[in-house]
């Protein structure tokens, strides 16, 4: 059996403290999708993403189906110059 996959991703910076990305990915065992947005201006930076999200919910919010999903964020303090 083999294994196949294909990703695709997008990747903005509108102005210099700020950036986003999206990605999508499809393989023989299903798809995933992701995103980050980070706040960088001098002194600090600020990150939040995820690799996996549910689109389906019941009406009570509930997920179904691939019910897994997760955040992941960060702050970093930078010194020098």
């Amino acid at each position: 059996m083999s294994w196949n996959e294909g990703r695709l991703s997008a990747n903005v910076k509108p102005v210099k403290w700020f950036d986003a990305t999206v990605n999508y990915a499809i393989s023989t065992y299903g798809s995933s999708f992701g995103w980050m947005i980070n706040f960088h201006p001098k002194g600090f930076n600020f990150f939040i993403g995820s690799d996996h999200q549910f689109f389906s919910v019941t009406p009570q919010y509930v997920p179904v189906g691939h019910a897994n999903a997760n955040i992941n964020l960060g702050f970093n303090v930078t010194f020098g110059s």
